[in-house]
């Protein structure tokens, strides 16, 4: 997985905080969390981030799930963080929520892949005309086998790139990936 970041000065920038939520420990094959901001008629989702830890009672438990399929999108209204695992035995999810006061000209927009069968890679871009991204996210839809994986969320200027790949070849169906970016007015 690659992942790209953002930065500014966390004083500039208005109401700005992480909201975590964690799951109990469960060995549930699919397992799902939101999260959201703690005003969501003053503030905005403008971040996501999901961790899995295998349960302490597995060899080599207590450390964070290498492999593990992992989605993490951004409801399109900007108002939740969702996280979604795909791994057997004992976890747990936490997912975390990054907010802020609303921005100018906020709006959260979304495609999905051209790549919608059993293709081996699936890559969706999502633009921001006349605005810059502010974040991005993706997700895997919710039908693909747990060797499925993002490989990469890729926020450039005015635009965003997410991949996604088999971790081992498979013939099943596993439809589309999306791509979700935060779109701002050019300060």
């Amino acid at each position: 997985m690659t992942a790209y970041a953002i930065c500014v000065d966390a004083d500039s920038v208005p109401g700005w905080h992480i909201n975590p939520e964690y799951t109990g420990s469960t060995s549930d094959a699919v397992q799902r969390e939101t999260v959201g901001c703690g005003d969501p008629n003053r503030q905005r989702v403008v971040g996501t981030g999901a961790r899995i830890d295998i349960s302490p009672s597995l060899p080599g438990g207590g450390r964070a799930a290498d492999g593990a399929g992992l989605g993490n999108g951004r409801h399109r209204q900007g108002t939740v963080a969702r996280g979604r695992r795909r791994l057997p035995g004992p976890h747990r999810l936490a997912v975390y929520a990054i907010c802020m006061d609303t921005p100018q000209g906020y709006e959260v927009k979304g495609t999905a892949s051209p790549e919608q069968h059993s293709e081996s890679r699936k890559i969706a871009v999502v633009s921001c005309p006349y605005q810059q991204v502010l974040g991005a996210g993706g997700a895997i839809s919710m039908n693909a086998p747990g060797n499925v994986s993002l490989q990469a969320i890729i926020p450039i200027r005015d635009r965003a790139y997410v991949s996604a790949a088999e971790n081992t070849p498979t013939r099943q169906n596993w439809d589309y990936i999306l791509a979700r970016t935060i779109c701002v007015d050019l300060p």
